[in-house]
């Protein structure tokens, strides 16, 4: 017999849906299908976490990992890929000079 893995999410979370999908739901999008999605929400109120979301999972598409979903168990994964998703999340900082004069 099969173990069925129950979110572990309440079921009031569970109730509130975006484009048809809970956050149960979300959590088992690949990255790079996160993105897509995430890209869709025209909410103003979401503007600054969907702005977040959107630089995190550039940057572990940019890093190859794509492919993940954030319901991956840390334990699955090769040495490889937690050690990119640990500096996912301290991406490098961007220097920006359009305030600098010389």
């Amino acid at each position: 017999m099969l173990d069925v893995v129950q979110p572990a999410t309440r079921p009031q979370a569970l109730s509130v849906q975006i484009s048809g999908y809970n956050i149960d739901d979300v959590t088992h999008f690949q990255v790079d299908h996160l993105r897509d999605f995430i890209s869709t929400i025209e909410d103003e109120r979401a503007r600054t976490i969907i702005g977040q979301i959107d630089a995190i999972t550039q940057y572990l598409i940019e890093m190859d990992l794509g492919y993940l979903s954030l319901s991956r168990r840390a334990g699955t994964l090769s040495g490889g890929e937690a050690q990119r998703i640990k500096l996912a999340k301290h991406p490098p900082r961007t220097i920006r000079f359009s305030n600098l004069s010389l």
